[in-house]
């Protein structure tokens, strides 16, 4: 179906109008539904782009844990195995730790992708949960955390629209069930996701050995990773993003980086649970320089 949207093998779909040969794969970050990448698939499907809206295994597959980076890389190199058949070119757009999963599958299966955008993906895992936090989280009964995001999705489902329409409507678990959910990332065993946060390694060792081109898109007042806030009044990435940019240029491969000042984690203004990443019409200049970015590698 041309100009529409569609299902293919679990995954949402926005075709574009015409035939293509150009495929793109955006992949959401901790907690956010695929949906939050829809109008910005839309955008790409009216430059003549096939996308495909793809999250992590673990936010479609209740028997595979939040965070598996060696499962993710390999459940992505087959999805892209079975659609590369209708494409020449397939690109991706990943936000956060959407980011990693592309990065990590180009680094495994180097080839997968011909051009990679990264969006405020971190350099480290825990400096988007801080070390603290995750030796909290690893002494939390599940019932607990359970019980807390049963409280939070109370809150925000009363205060919070965009929430209330996304997990408000999808969640999936009852009262019975043993997860906690937080937006679209489930939790079964708390303890298990410390340690597997804990034992990541940093972003630029993950990422070595692909061949893709990659750029790396910031926002100058994202607050949610530490040592990546206030780009905005510094005029310049972090050292640890700066670190991890240098680290991965060692593949001989193009790799480049680019702030947008004004704009938080989800490249909005301000960025609430469950809100559309890019959904601020104000700063929708960053979609013209994914476009321009993809273009100078054989996309459209």
């Amino acid at each position: 179906m041309l100009g529409g949207v569609q299902e293919t093998l679990g995954t949402r779909v926005i075709t574009a109008d015409e035939e293509t040969s150009h495929g793109l794969i955006l992949t959401p970050g901790f907690s956010e539904w695929t949906h939050s990448l829809e109008s910005l698939g839309k955008t790409f499907a009216k430059q003549g782009y096939d996308a495909h809206l793809k999250p992590p295994i673990g936010q479609e597959n209740r028997e595979q844990p939040f965070y598996d980076v060696e499962a993710d890389a390999d459940h992505f190199k087959s999805y892209v195995q079975s659609i590369s058949d209708e494409y020449d070119w397939i690109g991706g757009i990943g936000n956060s730790l959407g980011g990693i999963t592309q990065g990590v599958t180009e680094a495994k299966h180097p080839g997968t992708f011909d051009a990679l955008v990264a969006t405020t993906t971190p350099p480290t895992v825990d400096t988007f949960i801080p070390r603290i936090g995750i030796d909290a989280l690893d002494h939390t009964p599940d019932a607990v955390l359970k019980h807390g995001s049963n409280l939070l999705h109370q809150v925000l489902n009363a205060v919070n629209t965009d929430y209330r329409n996304r997990t408000g409507r999808l969640r999936p678990y009852t009262k019975q069930d043993d997860e906690a959910q937080f937006g679209a990332t489930r939790v079964t065993n708390s303890s298990d996701l410390a340690n597997r946060l804990r034992n990541q390694p940093r972003t630029a060792q993950l990422l070595k050995g692909g061949e893709a081109p990659v750029l790396f898109a910031y926002g100058g007042e994202d607050t949610i990773h530490t040592g990546t806030a206030n780009m905005r009044h510094t005029g310049h990435l972090p050292q640890p993003v700066t670190d991890m940019v240098e680290g991965l240029k060692e593949d001989e491969r193009d790799i480049f980086s680019y702030v947008l000042p004004e704009v938080d984690h989800g490249f909005n203004a301000s960025t609430g649970m469950d809100d559309d990443f890019n959904q601020d019409r104000s700063y929708r200049s960053i979609r013209n320089v994914m476009q321009n970015f993809f273009t100078s590698y054989g996309g459209l």
